[in-house]
């Protein structure tokens, strides 16, 4: 009988395989993205890295935070005269990865503290003054679009989740 080298392996370790599989990935995307790349491809492809990479160690979005707000220059028009930085953009990402991983862990729970309550009851007030801001309360004054209201808004709801996030 005849045996090869492949016959004596027996057991292949997981971590090979993963390397394997990214090598792999790697070269296929690679001749993919070779002849016909847009840089809105890429961005998503690099988001998409950025979101799993989130998902296997949610602390350093902090710092990617950090580093984003200090010396990332990209920014998205909102049809007014003002723009969404990419630390804007990133904020909800990390809530999201924060939520995804207290499910995870099966411990969805704020840390006690005593800032939690006013903080809830200030996101709360936000809240309900961006849902009375299309009431016309004075029939003599104009109103703001929606645009610059849910941009107030979510200045306010993201500084309350971030310092959520940032506590716990």
């Amino acid at each position: 009988m005849i045996t090869t080298g492949w016959s004596r392996v027996k057991h292949i370790p997981p971590e090979l395989l993963l390397k394997l599989a990214i090598v792999a990935a790697v070269v296929l995307l690679s001749a993919f993205f070779g002849r016909r790349v847009s840089t809105n491809q890429l961005l998503v492809l690099t988001g998409a890295a950025g979101v799993l990479l989130l998902l296997r160690q949610p602390q350093l979005g902090l710092v990617a935070l950090l580093v984003s707000a200090l010396s990332v220059p990209f920014a998205i028009g909102t049809g007014t005269q003002t723009t969404l930085h990419a630390a804007i953009l990133l904020i909800p990402v990390l809530l999201v990865v924060w939520i995804v991983d207290m499910v995870r862990r099966r411990a969805v729970r704020l840390v006690p503290s005593p800032v939690n309550a006013p903080l809830l009851a200030f996101a709360l007030s936000a809240t309900i003054s961006f849902l009375a801001g299309n009431l016309p309360w004075n029939y003599f004054a104009g109103q703001a679009s929606l645009q610059a209201q849910t941009g107030g808004w979510m200045i306010f709801v993201l500084s309350a989740a971030v310092f959520l996030l940032v506590g716990n």
